[in-house]
């Protein structure tokens, strides 16, 4: 399981070779760093640490997909233009599917670890500042 997650992670890079070219601003690329490397803790911390302590005598099914509802409908909440995104159909199933993996992930292995590493991965593929900022060339 914690070989998928890592997939998921991974499969974010693509976003990031579609927009190296942004990667010569240093504030930013600090900034991205920095977010992408802080976030994950945070937010595994929470969805999957904090509520998959709370889930631990559910059903696995429900344990998974109790964190996963609001992983899913937390993100189009958020500020800026990244909530955009998050609001299109496609964002929404990606991070249902990031969610689902991340907290089975979390069930099996009863560690953080691979989810927050996972969700760094994506979060450098996503350029997060960038995106939170609008400059990202969406392609293809």
């Amino acid at each position: 399981m914690a070989f998928l997650g890592i997939v998921i992670g991974l499969l974010s890079c693509a976003n990031l070779l579609l927009n190296y070219g942004l990667l010569h601003d240093t504030r930013l690329m600090v900034l991205w760093l920095l977010v992408a490397i802080i976030n994950p803790f945070f937010e595994e911390g929470y969805w999957r640490g904090l509520l998959g302590q709370v889930t631990d005598h559910w059903p696995a099914w429900l344990a998974c997909a109790y964190p996963t509802f609001f992983f899913t409908i937390g993100h189009p909440l958020q500020w800026g233009v990244f909530s955009l995104a998050c609001r299109r159909w496609e964002m929404i199933i990606a991070l249902f599917i990031m969610g689902m993996v991340w907290s089975a992930t979390y069930r099996c292995t009863r560690s953080l670890r691979a989810a927050t590493f996972s969700h760094m991965l994506v979060d450098l593929g996503n350029m997060s500042v960038w995106a939170f900022l609008n400059l990202l060339r969406l392609g293809a």
